[in-house]
């Protein structure tokens, strides 16, 4: 399950989801995410095993929200954040305590997506301080 959360500063050309970088949709709170959590248990086959935000940590309040969330679900899912920044060490050490999955690097199209073996991109099981990117590189056999 995922939630973006626009706003995004980096304006990073080429991004995959460039409406982030507008201040579109509705505001993102913890009843919101419950809400959601709960009606997707009920409606959809598939269990939910990671809540994924596109987004948020520029925003001060979106650590509020990260650590209501954790205190809700952390014993059920996995939270990860998706952001922009070059290093995983850029990510607020408060913050990335509530996180098992962190995914940094700003989209650069010479180096390709996360798929790609030459991206900038990486993502981190934090649980292990792991870098895990190589999981996602699609190779020619």
């Amino acid at each position: 399950m995922f939630f973006n959360v626009t706003g995004c500063p980096r304006k990073c050309p080429g991004c995959h989801t460039p409406e982030l970088q507008t201040e579109a949709g509705e505001t993102l709170d913890s009843d919101t995410v419950k809400s959601i959590v709960r009606y997707h248990a009920i409606t959809e086959k598939e269990p939910i095993t990671t809540i994924l935000f596109f987004g948020g940590d520029h925003d001060p309040e979106f650590i509020s929200l990260l650590e209501e969330v954790w205190e809700e679900y952390y014993m059920q899912f996995s939270l990860a954040l998706y952001t922009g920044v070059e290093t995983k060490e850029e990510v607020s050490p408060y913050l990335r305590r509530y996180l098992r999955y962190l995914k940094v690097g700003s989209y650069k199209e010479s180096l390709g997506p996360i798929t790609s073996n030459t991206t900038n991109q990486r993502l981190w099981d934090l649980s292990k301080n792991l870098d895990i990117t190589h999981k996602f590189w699609k190779t020619n056999i």
